[in-house]
């Protein structure tokens, strides 16, 4: 699998608080609500505040592509371009915490076919009710993987 870190998802954030070598090490606009961060302050990963301001660290981004065999980890998300081939592995014994989400556009002539290790319970938009996905030809998709216990779920929303 040929993965890239990328941080185009980082483009502004709101802090509340920063420490002071925070502060020092993010850009020219660190003292303004909304600034740009530089993917070397972030080391590429998307940054969070809590209900308090303090900064965590989030997600991190990973691009990947058509006919791949990807390795869902926890917190990620897993941004692709158009495909018509997938191939998930889902952790074994995930906690109950586990999320992970996965961006693609379906290709423009046949419904990509997805295929995760695990069982999936399928829901949301182009689903049915036996928990099944269908991508619709040309539709952008993000999934949220998350695990109840039990089984994965998949929530999808896609839009033309």
């Amino acid at each position: 699998m040929t993965t890239t870190q990328v941080s185009t998802k980082i483009s502004k954030l709101k802090i509340n608080k920063l420490t002071q070598t925070q502060f020092d090490n993010a850009s020219e606009y660190s003292n303004s609500e909304l600034y740009f961060v530089d993917p070397e302050f972030t080391g590429n990963n998307v940054i969070m505040t809590n209900d308090d301001g303090d900064i965590q660290e989030g997600y991190t981004i990973t691009s990947i592509n058509d006919g791949d065999t990807v390795e869902v980890v926890n917190n990620n998300i897993y941004n692709a371009g158009t495909i018509a081939t997938l191939n998930i592995t889902l952790p074994a014994a995930p906690d109950n915490s586990f999320i992970a989400e996965l961006d693609f556009t379906n290709n423009a002539t046949t419904p990509a076919v997805i295929t995760p290790s695990a069982t999936v319970k399928w829901v949301g938009d182009d689903c049915d009710a036996d928990f099944d996905f269908y991508p619709i030809v040309g539709y952008r998709y993000t999934v949220m993987f998350t695990y109840n216990g039990e089984n994965y779920v998949a929530t999808v929303r896609g839009t033309k």
